[in-house]
Formats: structure tokens, C-alpha cells, sequence
């Protein structure tokens, strides 16, 4: 128990690269869609294991990918950027 207590500290103390930023941004909108990962992926025309890699941050987007999520958002690049705090 107290492993895992030190693996949270640790990991509370990392700073988010822009790449986990910009994938909880498009989490949080996924959520706010009430969509599934793979509803997304069909919705933007990528594939579902993309969209899981955007969100943890282990995927960088083009600009041509995150134009098409923002206008599944229905937003502009820049307010999806802004909501990642980027």
C-alpha cells in the first residue's frame, strides 16, 4: 500500500508534457460527447488505438489530425490548445 502512495507522489510531482496536456483536453471533450474511443476514432477517421494514444499523451497529433478532432468538437485548434493549456 504504501508503494503505491510513493508512486503517486511521484507521479503528482511530474510535470505534463504538452502531449498529456492536449490528451486530456481531448479526453475531457471525448467525455463531454458522451463517445466511446472508438465512436471518436470513426468520427475523425482514425483508428480507435490512436485515439487511446492521444489521450495518454503518447501520440504527437499533426496539424491536419487536430484540426479534424476540433471540428468533431466543433471548436477551433486553438480553444482545444487552450483548453490543454498549451
Amino acid at each position: 500500500m504504501q508503494y503505491d502512495g510513493v508512486l503517486f507522489f511521484v507521479s503528482a510531482r511530474r510535470k505534463q508534457t504538452p502531449q498529456e496536456m492536449l490528451g486530456i483536453a481531448v479526453r475531457e471533450r471525448r467525455l463531454e460527447l458522451d463517445v466511446s474511443q472508438e465512436q471518436l476514432a470513426e468520427m475523425v477517421s482514425v483508428h480507435r488505438n490512436y485515439v487511446g494514444k492521444i489521450e495518454r499523451g503518447e501520440q504527437n497529433l499533426t496539424i491536419e489530425t487536430l484540426v479534424r478532432f476540433a471540428k468533431t468538437f466543433r471548436c477551433k485548434p486553438s480553444e482545444l490548445l487552450g483548453e490543454a493549456g498549451l
